[in-house]
């Protein structure tokens, strides 16, 4: 890796983890501001440094962790079980279908992890899109095989092309409309942004909604 990749990495890996921070935060604002709420409005509210939103990976740690999600109505706490990785809740939307349990796992994990050391980025992962070869006059495109199912690291191949006619000096016009996530190596396999940074936005923002629907907030 040269010297500028490995700045943009460690950039980029600073600028994910402040991401994390953020998220994690805010589901944590969510046990924080409704304590506030049922107890009247006292700020801090009782029994501030037990708060906090659990994420659990089973019903045992669940119960476990009843202290930190004390004052919530029990719609609420509810709401919170029925979202613990350990059910494994799906949702669907108009931009597309969300794991929003399997997510929330990866923000409380990688969230510790960013406590201690920045994540292990590993480089750049085509998710979808499309490449079109448009030859000149004279040629054909005879056959593109697209090949960006793997991490991409330094120069990667994505596609293959085959031009019949070919000809030295040809114009060939190149479109390219691809989407590349980042790849991160966290525990044991690689787990792209695609399961994680769009759907963290998504997850959090779901969360968020649910609390501020049951106390009639609009947004």
């Amino acid at each position: 890796m040269t010297p500028v990749e490995q700045d943009w990495f460690i950039k980029f890996s600073l600028l994910y983890g402040e991401m994390l921070y953020q998220f994690r935060a805010a589901l944590d604002s969510c046990i924080y501001d409704t304590a506030i709420l049922v107890s009247g409005g006292k700020n801090p509210p009782p029994d501030k440094e037990t708060l906090m939103f659990p994420i659990c990976s089973n019903p045992g740690q669940f119960k476990n962790s009843a202290r930190r999600i004390a004052p919530l109505p029990d719609e609420l706490k509810s709401f919170v079980e029925a979202v613990q990785p350990y059910n494994r809740m799906v949702i669907s939307n108009n931009l597309g279908i969300w794991k929003i349990s399997e997510t929330l796992e990866i923000i409380g994990s990688w969230s510790i992890i960013d406590r201690h050391r920045t994540l292990h980025l590993v480089g750049s992962f085509p998710t979808r899109g499309r490449i079109e070869i448009i030859p000149p006059p004279g040629m054909t495109l005879d056959d593109l095989t697209f090949d960006g199912t793997g991490t991409l690291e330094n120069e990667s191949k994505i596609g293959t092309c085959k031009i019949g006619n070919f000809r030295r000096d040809p114009k060939v016009q190149v479109k390219t409309d691809l989407v590349f996530e980042i790849a991160v190596d966290e525990g044991g396999e690689t787990i792209l942004t695609s399961m994680s940074a769009p759907a963290m936005l998504v997850c959090v923002w779901e969360i968020l909604g649910k609390f501020e629907k049951h106390f009639g907030i609009q947004r």
